[in-house]
């Protein structure tokens, strides 16, 4: 009898089993599969994923070369902008990105100031934070012959020059910078100064007031001001653009604008004139020229030597700067380079007069937004975020009628305050009568008093007498430099204390005596 043979198939028709017609056919039960691997759906997905998804190690270290020079001062500006706690410690690194064509942005950030700047390097793409500070000492610890800074990156460290290794951040864990729809850019003259004058009002870092820890850039009425509640300062600036909403900067700005106020002097833009034929450069002239809207007459008193032109003195008559006179001199060379690019005489002089008057006034060139406004800083720029909220409407403030109006001076008072300063340094009573007397008493220290020359108009007879915090008054007279103070006050009452004000810009609440 021939045997039948069975194949047995699994269930994708594979041959897996063959057996004669006489064994007995096993059930489907008890059929064995065989031992498959079974292989997950997503284990077959990934593993057909393309390789670029997947997370690559440095295959070999990346480097950047910087000027040493240049990079520790770029270093030591970022620390300035990074976060003082570590809450999130990114915030304590700076960003170095470079592009691989011989450009890196530096940026630093605590969020609500930023700095950025593009500076010159050697290397390789590559985008990385590293730790501000301790970048900073192990820069500065370099030998001083090494001129080059060089970086060396692998995985999740850098090396610097070869010297230590410090762990890195990925350039992606950096916060992105806001997007800004609209940037309106203004020019405005004595920013700086008037920061410096008012930022002693500025309310404390813990003050619940939020608005009132900054100072107010009031673009209406071209005035900065800040105040804590207690006292307050002002001061004019010029704003020169396209209108824009008032805003509020944050008192750590402020205090970073102050430490790096030497922006870049704005290019000024002029339509190129036709040049006058036969116009004679070496003659003296006189023009009479707009500078900004102030009016400014101008002698051009040429220098000549064995009939050779060599040089020209400018006399300045008008507000160029703060005497209201300047004379300066200007070389030959630049009368003609100006000449041959304005088309004439009084253009040169025009653009002369101009660039003399943004230098002389502080002038620097912002952008803001409706909740950001930018500051060039450190050949960088400084990006701000303001702070929200309604500043108060200071205006309402200062006392429009004050009939007492007492002069005396600076220096002798600064002087006497001195003295009040170590027996008690909150309050100092001011007597006035023919005299100025100032005067303090401390129960465990002991009393001071003395008099100093001073007009008074205003008062009747009787002598005014009237309390002020100490410090209040002396940053008030400090903040404005002027050889002479002016004391506008309103005789107090027991009821009534009404606020004074001192050098027309600055309003001190007196004190109870």
């Amino acid at each position: 009898m021939e045997k039948k043979v069975i194949v047995v198939h699994d269930e994708k028709g594979k041959a897996v089993k063959t057996i004669t017609a006489e064994e007995k056919k096993p059930d489907r039960a008890e059929e064995k599969k065989p031992d498959l691997k079974v292989v997950p759906k997503d284990a077959e997905v990934k593993a057909k994923a393309p390789e670029k998804d997947q997370p690559k190690k440095d295959a070999k270290p990346a480097t950047i070369a910087f000027m040493r020079e240049s990079f520790q001062r770029d270093i030591s500006v970022a620390v300035d902008f990074i976060a003082k706690k570590d809450g999130m410690p990114v915030l304590t690194h700076v960003l170095i990105d470079c592009d691989g064509k011989g450009h890196c942005r530096l940026m630093a950030t605590d969020l609500e100031v930023s700095w950025s700047k593009v500076s010159a390097c050697k290397g390789n793409k590559i985008a990385k934070c590293l730790p501000a500070a301790l970048l900073l000492k192990e820069v500065k610890a370099l030998p001083v012959d090494v001129k080059e800074v060089v970086l060396d990156f692998k995985d999740n460290t850098v090396s610097v020059n070869g010297r230590c290794k410090i762990f890195t951040l990925g350039g992606e864990d950096f916060p992105v910078k806001p997007e800004v729809k609209k940037w309106t850019g203004l020019s405005i003259d004595n920013f700086i100064g008037g920061l410096e004058s008012v930022s002693r009002a500025m309310a404390g870092k813990d003050e619940t007031r939020y608005q009132l820890s900054g100072v107010y850039l009031d673009l209406d009425r071209s005035k900065v001001v800040a105040t804590d509640g207690h006292r307050l300062h002002m001061e004019t600036v010029r704003v020169r653009g396209d209108k824009a909403s008032s805003l509020i900067i944050p008192r750590r700005a402020v205090s970073l604008m102050l430490k790096y106020p030497m922006a870049e002097i704005p290019k000024l833009t002029m339509e190129k004139g036709k040049p006058k034929v036969g116009e004679a450069i070496d003659k003296p002239a006189k023009f009479d020229l707009d500078v900004f809207g102030h009016k400014v007459h101008v002698r051009y008193e040429p220098q000549v030597f064995q009939k050779s032109f060599y040089g020209v003195n400018l006399e300045y008559k008008g507000p160029v700067s703060s005497t209201g006179y300047l004379d300066d001199y200007v070389s030959a060379d630049i009368i003609r380079q100006k000449i041959a690019q304005l088309g004439s005489l009084k253009d040169c002089v025009q653009a002369i007069a101009e660039d003399k008057y943004l230098l002389l006034n502080k002038t620097v060139s912002i952008t803001v937004s409706e909740n950001y406004m930018t500051y060039p800083v450190a050949e960088g720029e400084m990006l701000i975020k303001t702070i929200d909220g309604n500043f108060p409407k200071y205006a309402d403030i200062i006392p429009k009628n004050n009939p007492i109006r007492v002069r005396f001076s600076s220096a002798d008072f600064l002087q006497n305050m001195n003295g009040v300063l170590p027996l008690n340094n909150e309050s100092v009573i001011l007597k006035i009568n023919s005299h100025l007397t100032i005067e303090t008493q401390s129960p465990d220290r002991g009393t001071y008093k003395w008099q100093i020359p001073c007009k008074t108009e205003g008062k009747d007879k009787g002598t005014v007498n009237i309390s002020f915090n100490a410090r209040y008054i002396i940053e008030a007279i400090k903040s404005y430099e002027s050889q002479e103070v002016v004391l506008e006050l309103k005789e107090p009452t027991d009821k009534d204390y009404p606020p004074a004000i001192i050098n027309k810009k600055a309003v001190v609440m007196p004190m109870r005596i």
